[in-house]
């Protein structure tokens, strides 16, 4: 094919087929009618025939079918390759046929209808009077697809050029399918939606109603694909895609946009209320079970719906606005629905810049390590602090984990965030008394990215605190996953000398249970336990039995968010081990640290004629650090 459409757009083709054919038919024509009569004649005839031998050769190895009609439209000459595309007989001779006579020879080999054989001399006809010099196609009953270009001499006469172009227009199609159709789940692609989009909006003025655009994202996809693999991820994908088309009429349109991300146009909408019934039909069809290789499948998705006009009057804005709405249904906890509302674009843009100065803190090491003292209650001795990080902002403020951990674990960066703080923190305490102690936070995504026991190792090493003063912090969250890996990876950790600590202790759900099945050195109690505490009520039993059992289990127990002179009183009442929050100390820069330690060791607790008088207990730090 590539040889045969090199040859046809060659200039030097056509020299040969409109000057040099001629020339070569007029050679035959000597050597056929003037042999023999002269001794020279026998030579030149000799040359002639072998000319004329040439000449057959290479018209019948031409890779396009060629014919040429004289000024009265008879066919001087054809070659074979002609013969192979119209479905005759390689010797079929079609020297001083006609036209018509060539057409009804196709139709006698079944592979042109009398209708298309009619259409075929007419549009032949219309070329050899030169009223049409443009090239035709006909497609033939084998299935075949003959390109036919005519091209007149200037004898009167003219060569037709035949193409079998199938082959090319197959793969046009193929490529015209790729350029609409999703490749994997054979849905439209985005090219397909646009354009399907624009035509429902423009004809929305005049039918009425709305347009719906429902924005349909795979929850947790990546962790889904991560566990059943690529090909796992594909059978999902297509299953959506499927059962997506199996709720949604002719009219309407399921596109795919790439990764996890389906797009659903819903025409003719009335109202909202009907917009939902759809979201939730959509979200019902792809969140009932499925079954691959016995395997049970449950996915859930959350869906962002847009509605034309008042949301969007074009594709972009309208994709935008539902997009907003999709972001909003995954800040709410996935797994539901939600519509565009103008206040998103807002957040969206807080969201944005959000995300943006958590790049360029990790790029330019631009975090901040805050150190919140703890304290040994009986003593009211500093024992250590905990390392909080903060995030600066543009104008100067800190930005609180709450607000930028969970969009820092959207953007997969925790687990190397989480390697940084380790690292500064060890090498912060470094330079701290050898009693002091450094505990840090350790996330479920520093687990999921590789060998956190690797990861500690190598930082200890390297900054040269001693494993027995670091203690690692981590939440029942982690523990609900692949449990086994994780105990495996703690105990190595645990091996190592490092402490560990379960934090928020009393939120969950099975905290007990990790308790019998891991031996922590250290509880620490959440401080939602400690908020608006009065020293009385279900409160105080709960932080008095944990205390209790703590003992019980040989682990220390830190109470965070003691804030007020009452709540550490209590805590002398029940004997507690240690203690966390304002009161004894508010998070400070790597800078104020020595301050606090200085004064740990120049204040002593006085004795009091009685527990509950807190009042008259020395504080321990300065009244600017609980500021």
């Amino acid at each position: 094919m590539t040889a045969a459409l090199l040859l046809y757009g060659n200039p030097y083709y056509w020299v040969f087929a409109g000057i040099l054919v001629p020339f070569f038919l007029a050679i035959k024509f000597i050597a056929e009618r003037f042999q023999g009569t002269l001794l020279n004649a026998l030579i030149v005839s000799r040359d002639m025939s072998l000319l004329a031998t040439r000449f057959d050769t290479a018209l019948n190895n031409m890779p396009h079918g060629l014919c040429m009609f004289d000024a009265k439209r008879h066919i001087v000459v054809a070659n074979q390759k002609l013969n192979q595309q119209l479905g005759l007989p390689v010797d079929f001779e079609l020297k001083d046929s006609t036209m018509r006579s060539l057409v009804e020879s196709v139709v006698k080999a079944g592979l042109l209808s009398d209708i298309n054989a009619e259409g075929l001399i007419d549009r032949l006809n219309a070329r050899l009077s030169g009223s049409d010099d443009a090239a035709f196609v006909v497609d033939m009953l084998n299935g075949r697809t003959l390109d036919f270009t005519v091209q007149p001499m200037e004898n009167g006469g003219t060569v037709v050029l035949v193409d079998d172009i199938t082959e090319r227009k197959i793969a046009e199609a193929k490529i015209n399918h790729l350029a609409r159709f999703d490749a994997l789940t054979g849905v439209a692609n985005r090219t397909q939606l646009v354009e399907k989009l624009e035509n429902a909006l423009a004809v929305l003025p005049l039918r009425g109603g709305s347009v719906a655009l429902h924005f349909i994202d795979i929850d947790r996809f990546k962790k889904i694909n991560d566990t059943l693999g690529h090909d796992g991820g594909d059978f999902l994908l297509k299953a959506v895609a499927e059962r997506l088309q199996s709720v949604t009429r002719v009219e309407d349109v399921v596109a795919r946009l790439g990764g996890d991300e389906f797009v659903v146009v819903q025409t003719g909408v009335r109202d909202r209320d009907q917009a939902e019934d759809f979201a939730r039909r959509l979200t019902f069809a792809v969140t009932a079970p499925m079954r691959r290789r016995e395997q049970a499948l449950v996915a859930t998705v959350s869906v962002g719906v847009a509605l034309a006009p008042a949301d969007g009057t074009n594709p972009e804005l309208l994709l935008k606005s539902a997009d907003l709405a999709l972001y909003k249904a995954k800040a709410d906890g996935r797994n539901c629905i939600r519509f565009f509302l103008p206040e998103m674009d807002a957040e969206l843009q807080a969201r944005s810049k959000l995300e943006s100065t958590i790049y360029d803190a990790m790029l330019h090491d631009r975090f901040e390590l805050h150190y919140q003292p703890i304290f040994e209650i009986p003593e009211r001795r500093l024992i250590g602090f905990e390392a909080l990080i903060r995030l600066p902002a543009e104008d100067g403020s800190l930005i609180p984990p709450l607000v930028f951990i969970p969009v820092a674990e959207d953007l997969q960066l925790v687990d190397r965030i989480g390697a940084w703080a380790l690292r500064e923190a060890c090498r912060t305490a470094a330079t701290w008394p050898e009693n002091l102690t450094i505990a840090v936070n350790l996330s479920p995504s520093q687990f999921l990215a590789g060998s956190v026991s690797d990861i500690v190792a190598a930082a200890v090493k390297e900054t040269g605190l001693a494993t027995q003063r670091l203690e690692l912090e981590v939440t029942e969250t982690l523990l609900l996953g692949n449990s086994e890996a994780i105990m495996a990876e703690l105990q190595t950790l645990k091996a190592m000398g490092v402490a560990i600590v379960m934090d928020d202790f009393g939120t969950g759900y099975s905290s007990l249970s990790y308790l019998w099945r891991f031996p922590f050195d250290k509880i620490k109690i959440d401080r939602s336990f400690m908020q608006n505490f009065d020293g009385s009520g279900p409160d105080a039993t709960i932080v008095k039995t944990i205390i209790a059992l703590g003992r019980e289990l040989n682990m220390r127990v830190t109470v965070e968010g003691v804030e007020t002179a009452v709540q550490a009183a209590f805590l002398d009442t029940v004997d507690g081990d240690q203690a966390q929050g304002f009161f004894f100390g508010r998070p400070v820069p790597a800078s104020e640290v020595g301050a606090i330690i200085l004064a740990s060791f120049q204040k002593t607790r006085p004795a009091t004629s009685s527990p509950s008088a807190p009042e008259h207990k020395l504080r321990l730090v300065t009244s600017s650090a609980e500021l």
